[in-house]
């Protein structure tokens, strides 16, 4: 049976240019703050000051739910459009009443009305969801399971809750190791440490790198907060980073529709 899952693949494509629009919005958000952390000396005449500067990051509050809810559902709208299909294909009356089957056992999905219809017209496809993709919690690929839940969680709370997370390290360094800094992650930055005798002596002021050597050249290019957003805890997929996840389930739907149309052939 021939079955065209062209609409299935622009739900995906769909998808796809929400995840885009959230990596655009991160990249932003990153931008807007790129001096937020930065070691500098202190302007004033006369003083010696060696201070790191952290400003209050801007942009952290805006809401990036409704994006992340818009992705979800065109995966989890793609999934009825699959079963849509196959039953337009095989002439069912009502292919409105066709639904992709995500149960929690293979069980309880194959004695789901929702297969029992895609069953009745594409029994070979039927066995390629419950044997191959397998849509169940138990036993099967729980991905699915959760994006279910996630688009539901949409429906009913208006937002899937994210995390916003920001973070950046001062490190201190002696002043031998400016040329040959530690590793450092982006956000870090270099301060060289100040150092105080037993009486209160002050021996060394902390300062910034001088200009110039590796660790000052690094604060310059990655003096800003890392930001990283991910699914709230208590929830589907908690504590995951949200694009990657996004992105991973939008291959998983993409590859459902590669299996069923190879079944097709």
């Amino acid at each position: 049976m021939q079955v065209s899952f062209r609409g299935s693949r622009l739900k995906v494509k769909r998808a796809y240019k929400h995840i885009e629009e959230l990596e655009t919005w991160l990249r932003d958000l990153v931008q807007s703050n790129i001096n937020a952390v930065m070691s500098h000396k202190d302007q004033n005449p006369g003083s010696e000051s060696h201070t790191v500067l952290v400003q209050r990051p801007i942009g952290f509050s805006e809401d990036v739910a409704p994006i992340v809810g818009d992705a979800v559902h065109n995966l989890r709208a793609t999934l009825d459009l699959i079963a849509s299909a196959i039953v337009i294909a095989g002439r069912e009356d009502d292919p409105a009443l066709a639904y992709f089957p995500l149960y929690d056992t293979r069980q309880a999905l194959v004695n789901s009305p929702e297969y029992g219809l895609i069953e009745r017209v594409a029994p070979d496809l039927a066995l390629e969801i419950a044997d191959v993709i397998k849509p169940y919690k138990t036993g099967g690929d729980s991905r699915f399971w959760a994006l279910n839940r996630l688009d539901r969680m949409d429906k009913h709370r208006v937002l899937i809750p994210t995390l916003t997370e920001s973070g950046y390290r001062v490190i201190a360094i002696r002043e031998d190791y400016e040329d040959n800094p530690p590793g450092a992650t982006p956000g870090a930055i270099f301060m060289l440490c100040g150092i105080i005798a037993a009486d209160g002596t002050v021996i060394q002021v902390a300062r910034e790198p001088r200009i110039g050597t590796r660790a000052y050249i690094h604060n310059q290019r990655n003096g800003y907060p890392s930001v990283e957003i991910k699914f709230g805890k208590g929830e589907a997929f908690e504590d995951k980073p949200i694009i990657p996840t996004l992105r991973e389930l939008a291959e998983l739907v993409g590859g459902t529709i590669d299996k069923l149309e190879a079944r097709c052939e």
